[in-house]
């Protein structure tokens, strides 16, 4: 009996540590990103045997470990990069950061696709990270069930199924997110820094150079540390492009063999009247991201635009998916609404859920790529 008060202290102390902990944000990113893995590799897995897996071998990555099928498609390709380089002139529209860093982890760890894994599965716990200091920030949240709530929609948006594979949308949402979240505290050297990197990892990292400067203007920040960070954030694609140069004698050669892919070559109606129902749904909700945020902040509906830009220059909707994934301007606005009308979540959780589980077992099968 004399121990129980020491006990109940006891308890009481891990009771409190407990809910501190539950309040830092990387435990929060974690506590969202396990739950998923779980649910993807249990569906996914030897497509769970529920659709047969697609005659086309091309689309799927050929090996004896079990997660292979989070490589398929434009995965393998990455992994083909990191494990022989530029082998083809063909391949040089991927980006080299995002293989770059899995062939150096493949220095510790002897699968490459393992290596690949890692580097995106800690990129989207870094992603969910930032994403949910961004929600904090932005709509002024203070509960921690609002705050995960208000990520869920970023984390089950239909096509971020690919940030768990090895593509390059988990580097790059982390990169990106974490360039949104610095400008919005206005340090622009991390900024800098962050929209650098991305933009060797993905040629839309460009579309973050704006929406920085853009948060940096409003935040009223030195005008020459806003040249500064325009100026720097470009040196990713600016030394991708002196590497082509050297190498192919093009700095554009990436968008040269862009056209081998299908861009570049129609016009956007063109590519509008072939593209899938499934690309609609994702131009439908950029084009309402526009309309929805231009009355409340003209600078997420510039970064809305800039994704619309893509099939309209492009004339392709190749990936539209994938790209709309990073018009984060989206998820902030479905819930930005659901604040005054909860229904609007809960409908939209459960639509994300099902077209998510969706691109998952098409993924998995070998099916789709983006």
């Amino acid at each position: 009996m004399l121990h129980q008060p020491k006990i109940k202290n006891r308890l009481q102390i891990f009771k409190n540590h407990c809910q501190q902990l539950l309040k830092e944000d990387l435990v929060l990113a974690l506590i969202i990103f396990l739950p998923i893995l779980i649910i993807a590799i249990f569906l996914g897995y030897e497509n769970n045997q529920i659709i047969p897996l697609t005659s086309q071998i091309g689309n799927l990555y050929h090996s004896k470990n079990y997660l292979k099928f989070l490589a398929n498609w434009d995965g393998a390709i990455y992994l083909q990069i990191a494990k022989f380089g530029y082998s083809h002139f063909y391949l040089v529209n991927f980006f080299p950061l995002y293989p770059l860093i899995i062939k150096l982890i493949h220095q510790l760890i002897p699968s490459y696709l393992n290596s690949g894994l890692l580097v995106s599965w800690t990129s989207y716990i870094g992603a969910l990270y930032f994403y949910l200091k961004i929600v904090k920030n932005y709509f002024k949240l203070t509960t921690q069930s609002d705050i995960v709530k208000a990520t869920l929609l970023w984390a089950l948006f239909p096509s971020a199924i690919f940030m768990l594979g090895t593509f390059t949308e988990a580097l790059f949402a982390f990169l990106a997110l974490g360039a949104f979240y610095f400008s919005l505290k206005n340090q622009y050297i991390k900024a800098t820094i962050m929209i650098l990197l991305a933009t060797a990892t993905r040629i839309n990292g460009i579309f973050l150079i704006p929406l920085s400067a853009l948060i940096l203007i409003k935040n009223k920040l030195n005008i020459k540390k806003i040249i500064f960070s325009i100026t720097f954030s470009t040196f990713g694609v600016l030394s991708y492009m002196l590497y082509l140069k050297i190498n192919y004698h093009n700095g554009l050669a990436f968008l040269i063999t862009q056209r081998n892919h299908g861009w570049l070559q129609n016009s956007f109606f063109n590519g509008l009247s072939n593209t899938s129902i499934f690309n609609l749904f994702f131009l439908a909700i950029v084009i309402i991201s526009i309309i929805y945020w231009y009355q409340k902040d003209k600078i997420l509906a510039l970064y809305s635009c800039l994704f619309l830009m893509i099939p309209i220059i492009g004339g392709k909707f190749g990936g539209f998916p994938r790209y709309t994934l990073m018009d984060f301007a989206i998820p902030l606005m479905i819930w930005s609404i659901s604040q005054k009308k909860a229904w609007v979540y809960n409908l939209t959780i459960i639509i994300f859920s099902m077209l998510w589980t969706y691109l998952l077992m098409q993924y998995a099968g070998g099916y789709i790529g983006g």
